[in-house]
């Protein structure tokens, strides 16, 4: 299946996420869905997993989230959607503030040697995402809970 850097776009702003770690250490960037056959697409076309959460409930359908991890994987996603996300805007330049932090771009198993400059950049990031997936929430569902990945 061949999907457009616009689809994705769309997809990514309804569906997707950029979420730091509370430790700002690591980053994740992926899309849910209750449709496999988009993010095998993702997948093929751009890495990362695809992980199966199974619901509880016997009439809930089972979720589908792709998961990128590697940093490579995350700037080479995030390049080719920011030239059509809407939404989510402000969380791609957020995860690109991240991603000129990171000396390894291969992934996160190597510790990383930041500055105090590069560390105050990720947590300025993160508190970025804070913000706009908490005003995401309120906007778009009345009274729901703000959420911060």
């Amino acid at each position: 299946m061949e999907l457009s850097d616009q689809y994705i776009a769309g997809l990514f702003d309804g569906e997707g996420h950029v979420c730091i770690g509370h430790d700002d250490k690591r980053m994740n960037v992926g899309v849910s869905s209750c449709d496999r056959r988009v993010l095998d697409a993702l997948h093929d076309r751009f890495g990362g997993h695809v992980i199966e959460h199974r619901r509880k409930l016997l009439h809930q359908r089972t979720l589908y989230q792709w998961v990128l991890r590697k940093k490579d994987e995350q700037r080479t996603f995030l390049e080719a959607v920011k030239p059509w996300v809407v939404v989510k805007g402000e969380a791609v330049a957020a995860a690109f503030a991240f991603l000129a932090t990171c000396k390894n771009l291969g992934g996160d198993r190597h510790v990383e040697v930041l500055s105090k400059d590069e560390w105050q950049i990720r947590k300025e990031a993160r508190q970025v995402l804070y913000r706009v997936n908490a005003n995401h929430g309120q906007r778009l569902v009345d009274r729901r809970p703000a959420y911060a990945c």
